[in-house]
């Protein structure tokens, strides 16, 4: 298996794909390989991203006879005989382009589509976004599966000494409050999680 970790430094695909990609290798029972990614920067960088994507990974892919790619995010080759796995968050490029005012947004918006049509099994990763995939027309809904995110316990364990400890070094010990995790995009909601904070008289 051969899995493109084209995307974006520091952000949650980022974390998501190498932490996946690290259980997934202590397994034996196939070969994992980590297709490296371009680093995202200026145009010319992206031009070369599209030229990798769409012309060097499939050729590559068909000389090593890789059996399988796996796409974590919605945007890959639109081409080759491997056969193809896409990871699908959401469809927020297509459902909120103007929230997304990217010059290549328009790229994104018609190769979204193709992809997840020529895909051999998609992973959506709850049942709205399995739900947005199959309602787009052209998908076969009975290659979409859900499978939903995993939590890494050696990360995420939360105790109460921990909790309070938290809350006084925030200055919130005793206080309502509403912790935000995400960008701050409109299309997050923060807007509305600031408003709703205020009918519940929780302090800024």
């Amino acid at each position: 298996m051969v899995w493109d970790v084209d995307v974006v430094p520091n952000t949650s695909f980022d974390l998501w794909t190498r932490r996946t990609l690290r259980a997934l290798q202590q397994h034996r029972t196939f070969q994992l390989e980590a297709w490296p990614g371009w680093q995202i920067g200026g145009p010319l960088n992206r031009l070369g991203a599209l030229v990798r994507r769409h012309l060097v990974l499939p050729l590559e892919l068909q000389r090593r006879h890789a059996r399988v790619l796996h796409a974590p995010t919605v945007v890959a080759p639109l081409w080759g005989r491997t056969p193809l796995v896409v990871t699908v968050y959401d469809l927020i490029l297509l459902r909120l382009p103007a929230a997304h005012p990217s010059p290549w947004i328009r790229y994104y918006r018609w190769l979204i589509p193709r992809v997840l049509q020529r895909a051999a099994a998609i992973v959506a990763i709850s049942e709205s976004t399995r739900a947005e995939i199959t309602g787009l027309g052209g998908v076969d809904a009975n290659k979409v599966r859900v499978v939903y995110p995993g939590v890494d316990h050696g990360v995420f364990c939360p105790s109460p000494m921990a909790a309070d400890a938290w809350r006084t070094r925030y200055g919130v010990a005793g206080l309502p409050y509403i912790v935000y995790v995400g960008q701050l995009a409109p299309r997050r909601g923060r807007t509305g999680s600031t408003r709703s904070a205020r009918v519940r008289h929780v302090p800024p």
